[in-house]
């Protein structure tokens, strides 16, 4: 072969192999950048996010969408996962203690041979500290102060579910099955309003997750994803029943919304109420399989609380739990300082229990739990 033909097929080669080189990486960039709808889409360290895989970096967001704002800054911190950070076992503070009962200073639990048996489903927390403990099968909700008794407040039936109190000791009660409303009372138990929850908004009331207070009326969560407005301040029926996406925070600005990503990682989102843009998101991801959302709050300082029911199952029949516990991320306004991250243990009865965790202002986390002897509110600090 002559010296000029040899050289013009190894440059066709050298041409074909960059060519090779230039398709195999844009391809590759494509893959990593391309839809998804559950982590297993996504290269291995990535995750599925609003559909897009993601590298696991926080980033600000339009609300429900993946595009960040024009000129939106992007946190170039790495995202840890749970064995990068310091996980907190506390014992807690045991600030209410009640016996199965039903004479004063006792709570109610229903055995049921079909159907679910049930404790106190609820409670919420007050001014002063005080413990609103929801003991729907006594007919009353039981007040806590120090850990002392100071109020039994007779409420109007045994059906209701959750319960949510404003800072003048009002108490809004939700009802999802049987009455299927929410009841608003003054201080003193006197009824002050109520207001049905089938209409806009509510496809079938069993799908109602959540009751809150808020500045406007009394909002119920649909399915853990949105509010609505269900009454006004007075009680009486809102008949514009408009929708908010997610949770408010503690001052009212920003909505919390938290979605479940595969089995282990929640996208965690937040976004101003005053805007439609503007929001941040970020990943929160676990160590064991996830359940379902336990806990979205905020306290006065901003502070984001995620909760989570965590199980680890034998692979094997009969599928044993191996590892069971509720587990509880502290984040920063920003979404990405994980502050803390506590776990807490789970129940040690089968009685149906509505809404277990609340968050003080001063970020305190109150737990309710059951064993074979009665009713436990414990305090933690976060």
């Amino acid at each position: 072969m002559k010296t000029g033909a040899w050289q013009g097929t190894a440059l066709r080669a050298a041409l074909i192999l960059w060519a090779t080189s230039l398709f195999l990486s844009v391809a590759c960039e494509q893959k990593n950048q391309s839809e998804c709808q559950t982590d297993s889409d996504c290269p291995l360290g990535e995750a599925c996010l609003n559909d897009q895989c993601f590298s696991g970096k926080q980033e600000e967001v339009d609300a429900g969408t993946s595009e960040k704002e024009d000129g939106g800054e992007t946190n170039s911190d790495e995202f840890q996962t749970p064995a990068d950070e310091e996980q907190t076992t506390v014992e807690g503070e045991e600030i209410v203690q009640a016996d199965w009962g039903s004479g004063s200073g006792q709570a109610g639990r229903v055995e049921r041979e079909e159907g679910n048996s049930e404790g106190p489903m609820s409670f919420a927390l007050g001014a002063d500290a005080k413990v609103y403990l929801l003991d729907q099968s006594n007919e009353r909700v039981l007040v806590f102060a120090d850990h002392n008794l100071v109020a039994s407040i007779a409420i109007p039936g045994s059906t209701f579910d959750d319960i949510d109190v404003d800072g003048s000791g009002r108490i809004l009660l939700l009802d999802r099955l049987v009455g299927k409303k929410v009841v608003l009372l003054n201080a003193d138990g006197s009824l002050q309003g109520e207001a049905g929850l089938a209409g806009s908004g509510i496809p079938e009331t069993g799908g109602v997750s959540a009751v809150f207070f808020h500045a406007d009326g009394a909002w119920v969560e649909y399915d853990s994803r949105y509010l609505v407005r269900v009454a006004g301040p007075d009680g009486k029926p809102d008949l514009e029943r408009p929708v908010v996406s997610g949770r408010f925070s503690r001052d009212g600005s920003t909505l919390l919304s938290a979605s479940l990503m595969g089995e282990f990682t929640f996208n965690l989102q937040s976004l101003p109420v005053a805007s439609a843009t503007g929001g941040i998101s970020t990943e929160v991801l676990f160590e064991l399989p996830v359940v379902n959302l336990s806990l979205l709050a905020s306290d006065e300082l901003d502070r984001v609380f995620l909760g989570a029911h965590l199980i680890r199952e034998d692979v094997q029949e009969p599928f044993d739990v191996l590892e069971e516990r509720i587990e509880i991320v502290v984040l920063g306004n920003d979404l990405v300082t994980e502050q803390n991250r506590i776990s807490l243990p789970v129940a040690t009865t089968d009685l149906e229990l509505f809404r277990s965790l609340r968050v003080a202002a001063n970020g305190d986390i109150y737990l309710l739990a059951f064993d074979d002897t009665g009713v436990s509110v414990r305090r933690y600090g976060s």
